[in-house]
């Protein structure tokens, strides 16, 4: 907030008066703002994604064959990536408290793709389960960065809606995600190096690139962003101030975290969190799998999984579209719940035999994948 402050007593409402305008063009301001800095944000959420689930699609690829993988094997692949998952969030935090956000996001975008490149030449299973732990430590980083980015731009009521558009990156890496699976399916079969190594490889080269063009093309802070001008900028700085929101003073007090910690809503939102990501789960690590075992071949299981990353786009738009109209947060979530629930039931309930039935479960358990 004291960037924010310092800048805001250099704006001067008078001055843009003698300019001919009577207050900077808030709606071009935040064209501008869109154009520039939510591509990449969204970009960074779409690769997170993929990253996730490209372990489903190589597990449907013959990853399990290849790497003499046994009995719960793959379930710990999915299990040691959240378990890093879960304990990186507290360091993560604390590197985007001491460090630019956006340099901290980079590196960790970086390193998500040395780790996918690195898994093509995995052996064994102890590998794999090595460097899905790492990328598990390494994707922390994705949500609390990328809310506090976009809390240093846009002032709370205009936040929301940009929440709900890099968040629908989750959905595309789903729908791309398929395709990237099919495409390297059709390698030849007698390839040494192909099939989910490809797969691997591929998606790891991008990340790289997609962390230099972060590291170099995103501001830290609006104070340091070139495609402004200084009376952009500093209205920037007045309209977060008068939110209350913007870049704050990056000082850790015990005594928030407790204070936290004492509000019964904090509890209520870990616990929502952490019955949320039992579905999300089976839907990153097992749907390519489960949808295979309903009779379709390995090309078939990645193109049908693709409709699942429609459905979460279309929950997350239509639950920030209705939040941002003044909607419930919490009543949102629940209504989402409740598809969740349905697909389900579905997917345990149904006979064996009903495949569209059981597709159906699969793609109502993706309402589930919102904020």
């Amino acid at each position: 907030m004291d960037k924010n402050i310092k800048l805001a007593d250099k704006y001067d409402p008078a001055e843009d008066c003698a300019l001919g305008s009577i207050a900077m063009d808030d709606k071009k301001l935040l064209r501008k703002l869109d154009w520039h800095l939510l591509p990449l944000m969204f970009l960074t959420y779409f690769l997170q994604m993929i990253d996730k689930i490209s372990i489903n699609y190589a597990n449907v690829m013959g990853l399990q064959d290849d790497l003499g993988m046994t009995g719960n094997d793959f379930s710990w692949l999915a299990t040691g990536f959240f378990i890093a998952y879960a304990v990186a969030e507290i360091p993560q935090g604390a590197l985007l408290q001491r460090f630019p956000v956006i340099k901290v996001l980079g590196a960790n975008v970086f390193c998500w793709g040395i780790i996918l490149c690195c898994s093509s030449a995995a052996k064994n299973f102890s590998h794999m389960l090595a460097l899905r732990i790492l990328l598990g430590l390494m994707e922390a980083v994705i949500a609390p960065s990328l809310t506090m980015y976009t809390s240093m731009w846009y002032v709370r009521a205009e936040s929301t809606p940009r929440y709900g558009l890099w968040y629908c990156g989750l959905g595309a890496g789903q729908i791309v995600g398929g395709l990237i699976s099919f495409a390297a399916q059709q390698a030849p079969t007698n390839m040494s190096f192909g099939g989910w190594r490809i797969m691997f490889v591929v998606i790891g080269v991008v990340n790289i690139l997609v962390s230099l063009l972060v590291i170099f093309f995103l501001p830290n802070t609006p104070d340091e962003a070139k495609f402004l001008n200084e009376s952009e900028k500093r209205r920037i700085a007045q309209r977060l101030t008068d939110d209350q929101a913007g870049v704050g003073v990056k000082v850790f007090r015990l005594r928030s975290v407790l204070e936290a910690f004492g509000d019964l809503q904090t509890w209520l939102l870990v616990l929502l969190t952490i019955l949320i990501t039992f579905p999300s789960s089976v839907i990153t690590t097992f749907s390519a799998i489960l949808i295979k075992g309903f009779g379709y071949s390995s090309e078939q299981s990645a193109l049908l999984n693709m409709p699942s990353g429609v459905v979460s786009i279309v929950a997350t738009m239509v639950s920030t579209y209705a939040i941002s109209k003044g909607f419930s947060r919490w009543l949102a979530i629940d209504l989402l719940l409740l598809p969740t629930l349905l697909g389900s039931c579905l997917m345990s309930f149904l006979p064996s035999g009903n495949q569209g039935g059981s597709l159906a479960g699969i793609y109502l358990v993706n309402t589930v994948c919102i904020w």
